[in-house]
């Protein structure tokens, strides 16, 4: 069996549209965890996912990485967002998952807890998004923005506490949702947090280790 797959894109049905009438990502992820079966797999979650499945996959795992995880977690978290990211630089127009990652599932009570934890501050920002200015989220903008989130998700790889993995996190899901709504002006408040986030960490990284030295 091929070891990799190619999620081809799939309408969902919209509940709460944006403002092209398709269903918003907060409902999207709700409506996940709210469907039957003990556990949800990576497999099923990218099995909901319509032409905008970058950027689903990208806003998942920046919510992931903001949220409270066992120990390693972070460190498959962050490789996943670099293979998705690097799939947009080198301009692929759907994710390319592992099957092994795709056969990855937790609790569907988890998966719907955290979900509804961030919801209400993701739906917050949807209502801020709309389709604008969306030349600034394509082609070679949209590549810089995927070379942003792989440096995002390589320090959210690393041992770096809480603020390794939060900061990054914030300006991804920031970003994600532009590339969702097709928001140039969301998409450059996402490019302005993350390299503010990966200016921070490394001033406050850099910082304690001459305090060691």
């Amino acid at each position: 069996m091929n070891d990799f797959a190619i999620y081809p894109t799939t309408a969902g049905d919209s509940t709460t549209p944006d403002n092209t009438g398709r269903e918003r990502a907060s409902d999207v992820l709700l409506r996940i965890g709210g469907e039957g079966g003990e556990r949800v797999s990576v497999d099923e979650i990218l099995s909901h996912l319509d032409d905008r499945s970058f950027g689903f996959v990208l806003l998942l795992l920046g919510l992931l990485s903001c949220m409270p995880q066992p120990p390693g977690a972070t460190i498959v978290i962050g490789a996943v967002m670099m293979l998705v990211a690097l799939q947009l630089v080198f301009g692929r127009h759907v994710p390319w998952i592992p099957n092994r990652l795709r056969r990855r599932s937790l609790l569907r009570s988890t998966f719907r807890s955290g979900i509804e934890k961030v919801a209400p501050t993701l739906k917050r920002i949807e209502r801020l998004c709309k389709p604008r200015a969306s030349s600034l989220t394509r082609g070679l903008f949209e590549r810089l923005a995927a070379m942003l989130i792989v440096v995002c998700g390589l320090v959210i790889a690393l041992p770096i506490p809480v603020i390794g993995n939060v900061l990054p996190g914030i300006a991804v899901v920031i970003i994600a949702l532009s590339l969702i709504e097709r928001d140039g002006y969301m998409f450059a408040t996402g490019l302005v947090a993350g390299l503010s986030a990966l200016a921070l960490i490394a001033a406050l990284v850099g910082g304690a280790a001459l305090a060691v030295i």
